[in-house]
């Protein structure tokens, strides 16, 4: 069983940001999270869960919050600042990704 890490969670993050860029072509990844976020409300204000019930954005925010906090204490190798910088995380991935204002 391969046990994710937070670095597994933030190149998914990274995928979900290009799918953003490509629906939406919303360049920079500080917009496509922030239209990320608000296509998540979105979504919570206009469709039902699975059993009917509105989706609470601010609650599931808030789970987040707590899920981001118990994963980031969990992982050893997860550290306040990046080890690598994004555009060599792109690279890694073969994203193609230009990212301006880090350091490769």
């Amino acid at each position: 069983m391969n046990i994710r890490t937070n670095r597994d969670r933030a190149t998914e993050a990274l995928q979900l940001t290009d799918k953003m860029k490509e629906m939406t072509g919303v360049d920079g990844l500080f917009s496509q999270v922030s239209d990320a976020l608000c296509h998540l409300m979105h979504l919570c204000r206009l469709v039902r869960d699975e059993q009917g019930e509105d989706i609470d954005f601010e609650a599931a925010l808030s789970l987040a919050r707590i899920n981001f906090e118990a994963e980031a204490e969990e992982d050893p190798d997860d550290a306040p600042q990046p080890v690598v910088s994004l555009a060599q995380l792109a690279a890694a991935l073969d994203l193609g990704r230009q990212v301006q204002g880090f350091d490769q």
